[in-house]
C-alpha cells in the first residue's frame, strides 16, 4: 500500500512540474512561493488588525507570529528530520525528468514548511475576518493563497504533492490549536 501512495505521488508530482506547464506560470510560481512577496499583504494584515483589535492587537499578533514560529520550527526541525526525505531536486537524477525553477535548497521535504506556515495564517486571518467582517469571500480568498503557493512548491520542483499536504494539514491545526486558545484564554478573559 505505501509503494502505491508513494507512486501516486510521483505521478502527481510530474503531472504538475513536467505535464500542467506554461510559460506564464514558470514566472509566476518562483514568485508565488517566495515569501517576501507576500511583505505587502503581511504588512496589510497587521495593520488590519491593529485598526480592528486596537487595545488587544499586540495580542493578536503576538498569537500570529508564535503560531507561524512553531509551525515552522516543528516543520523544519522536528518532521523534517523525523520523515528524512530528500526533495524532488536532490532525487534529480534518480527521477526521469525534473523541472527545476529555483535554486534546490537541499534539506530534507517533508512536510513542507511553506505550505504548512500559510495554511496556519490562513486559518488565523480567516478567523479574524469572519469574525470582523463575516467574510466567506477572505476565507475563500485565504484559502486559494496558501493552496496556490503548496502547489507552486511542486510546480518549481521542491517539494512531492504529499510534502505540502502534510505541510496544509499540520499547519491549519496548529492555527485551529492558536485560534482556540485566543478565543478561550485572551477573548474571554
Amino acid at each position: 500500500m505505501l509503494s502505491g501512495l508513494l507512486n501516486l505521488d510521483l505521478q502527481l508530482f510530474y503531472l504538475i512540474n513536467s505535464d500542467w506547464t506554461n510559460p506564464m506560470f514558470d514566472m509566476m510560481m518562483p514568485a508565488i512561493r517566495n515569501k517576501l512577496t507576500w511583505i505587502p499583504l503581511y504588512l496589510f494584515l497587521f495593520v488590519l488588525v491593529i485598526s480592528k483589535e486596537k487595545h488587544k492587537a499586540w495580542k493578536y499578533i503576538v498569537l500570529v507570529i508564535v503560531c507561524v514560529s512553531l509551525s515552522d520550527f516543528i516543520c523544519s526541525q522536528v518532521l523534517k528530520n523525523y520523515f528524512d526525505r530528500l526533495r524532488p531536486c536532490e532525487l534529480a537524477e534518480n527521477m526521469n525528468h525534473i523541472r527545476l525553477l529555483i535554486k534546490c535548497s537541499g534539506g530534507y521535504s517533508m512536510p513542507s514548511a511553506h505550505a504548512s506556515n500559510h495554511a496556519c495564517l490562513t486559518v488565523l486571518f480567516s478567523l479574524f475576518f469572519y469574525r470582523y467582517y463575516k467574510s466567506l469571500g477572505a476565507c475563500i480568498f485565504f484559502g486559494f493563497w496558501s493552496l496556490s503557493i503548496a502547489y507552486a512548491q511542486v510546480y518549481v520542483g521542491v517539494h512531492f504533492p504529499s510534502d505540502v499536504i502534510a505541510g496544509l494539514l499540520f499547519g491549519a491545526s496548529i492555527g485551529i490549536i492558536g485560534a482556540l486558545f485566543y478565543q478561550k484564554k485572551i477573548v474571554t478573559n
